[in-house]
C-alpha cells in the first residue's frame, strides 16, 4: 500500500532548475459529492444511497496525500446518480 506524502516529496526534489518552497504551495483539488435521486432508470434508490454513503465516508484526498489543510482549495461538483 502506498502512502504518498506530497509536501515531503517536494522538499526532497533533486533539481537545480526547479526550486519549490513547500510552505508557499497552494494545492487545488477536485471533489465530487454524490447525490442519490429517485429516478426510475438506473440503480435502485437504496443502492444509490449506499453508494453515496460509501463515497462520503472514503478517505479525503487531502488526508491521503498528507496535504496541509490550510493550503488546500477544493472544487466541488455535485453529481446526481
Amino acid at each position: 500500500m502506498e502512502n504518498p506524502d506530497i509536501p515531503n516529496a517536494l522538499t526532497n526534489l533533486d533539481s537545480s532548475e526547479l526550486v519549490v518552497d513547500p510552505n508557499g504551495v497552494t494545492y487545488f483539488l477536485g471533489r465530487q459529492t454524490v447525490l442519490p435521486t429517485d429516478n426510475k432508470t438506473g440503480m435502485a434508490l437504496w443502492r444509490e444511497k449506499m453508494y453515496a454513503l460509501l463515497s462520503r465516508n472514503a478517505t479525503s484526498t487531502t488526508a491521503y496525500f498528507c496535504l496541509p489543510a490550510e493550503r488546500v482549495v477544493e472544487m466541488v461538483t455535485h453529481v446526481e446518480i
